[in-house]
This record gives C-alpha cells, structure tokens and sequence, in this order.
C-alpha cells in the first residue's frame, strides 16, 4: 500500500482520491501509472477476445486486461498471445519481457503461429529470455511451416546469415520466395536483396528492381526507405 494508503484512519476515501488527482495532475498523470497498472488486475471486462481487442484499440488498456487474462487462464490461445504483448509492451501492466515471453510460449505450443513468431524473435533478440538462436529457428520453421509469411522470412534470414543453423542462401532464396508468393513486402525486399547480391541465384539486376519496387509499393516505413536506397544504387 501506498504512503497515503497507511493514513487512511485519518483521511477518508474520497479525500485520497482528491489528493492523488492532484499528484497526477502535477506530475502529468505519470505518478498515477503503477496505481492504474494495479487496478487493472481486478474487475469485470469484456467476455470475448474480439471485445477485449476493441477496448485495447481504443486504449482502455485496463479492460482489455481484464477480457483477455480469465479467457487466457482457460486456454484460449489468441487470449493467451495478447497478455504476452500487453507485458511485452507494458499496456495495462508493468511491462515484463519474461512474463510475456510465457504467455507467447503458452499459446505458441497451441500452434498460434503469430506466438511462434514472437517467441522465436524472443529468442533471438534475448528479450525476456536468454538468447538462442537454434530456439529462434525452431519457432520460426513451426510458424514458416503453417504457412505464415512473417514466419517464412524470419526462417529465410536466420539461414541467409548461418545464425541458429547453417548458413544455407539456397533455402534462405526458397523462403522469401514462399513469402512474396504471399504478397509479402518484406519477401519483396529480402528477394530483391538476394538477386541483387547473387546470393542463392546468379546476380540479376533487373530481377532485384522489379521486387525492390512492389517492396517500395507495398512495404512499411523501414522497407520503402531500404527499397528506395537499393533502387538508387542500381541506377
């Protein structure tokens, strides 16, 4: 319990609450975050897993708590990877790499591909976890092999650069192949690199332009800056 919680013989409830308005407002509602963070542990919530998404896209981040963590408890897997993204991003709880980590790894043993991913990125990253990069590869060929994009070229990069496996451009060129079959733009990408380096195939130029360009059509902030940077250079 807080400082002010142990006066409360002498200050009444509401009065607490008046004082910690002030606190949050002089301190720009930063102060009252781990008392948020707190509340969110408790009372009802949203009884669907679609519902709770709503209210974490609307940022009520504690009622998204509430909806995802009882139907995580009972298994449900996507209820399961969304607590592990709230701890990993601290929204609604105090952000804990580790705790998010066993909740990606809950519902990744269901075969819920984007937990896969997520804690094959874990592993590989050592964020919540200790770094292993055979672990990486292992979660990124379960989700590669559901078919997920993501999943096809996170596996692709670990063998491009022989990190967790050895280094094999054959199977790395196979894979971001499979992705931009998916019309991945990061498969654009990555495909376009490997014509541009030769890397797998024979160096191809024209074959690199045309997958830099659908990546710089059709990818991210990051991929249409790096799209456009390996264009330029092949002009």
């Amino acid at each position: 319990m807080t400082g002010l919680g142990k006066q409360s013989s002498v200050v009444t409830w509401r009065a607490m609450g008046v004082i910690l308005t002030a606190v949050c407002l002089a301190l720009f509602v930063g102060g009252c975050e781990t008392e948020t963070k707190r509340g969110c542990e408790a009372g009802p919530g949203p009884e669907t897993v679609e519902a709770s998404i709503d209210a974490y896209d609307a940022k009520d981040y504690c009622a998204a708590y509430r909806g995802f963590q009882p139907l995580a408890a009972q298994g449900v897997p996507r209820a399961q990877h969304w607590m592990g993204w709230m701890y990993a991003q601290g929204h609604g709880v105090g952000k804990d790499p580790g705790t998010a980590v066993e909740w990606y790894r809950k519902a990744a043993e269901q075969n819920y591909v984007t937990s896969q991913i997520n804690l094959g990125y874990a592993y590989e990253s050592g964020e919540g976890v200790r770094k292993n990069l055979p672990e990486a590869v292992r979660w990124y060929r379960m989700a590669a092999e559901q078919g997920n994009a993501d999943g096809q070229v996170n596996l692709a990069n670990m063998y491009k650069d022989g990190h967790g496996v050895s280094q094999d451009h054959g199977v790395a060129l196979a894979l971001y192949r499979k992705a931009a079959e998916q019309d991945s733009p990061r498969g654009y990408f990555w495909l376009g690199h490997m014509y541009e380096r030769g890397l797998g195939i024979p160096r191809d130029v024209e074959e690199a332009r045309k997958w830099y360009k659908l990546a710089l059509e059709k990818g991210n902030d990051w991929i249409r800056d790096q799209s456009a940077k390996a264009l330029k250079q092949l002009e």
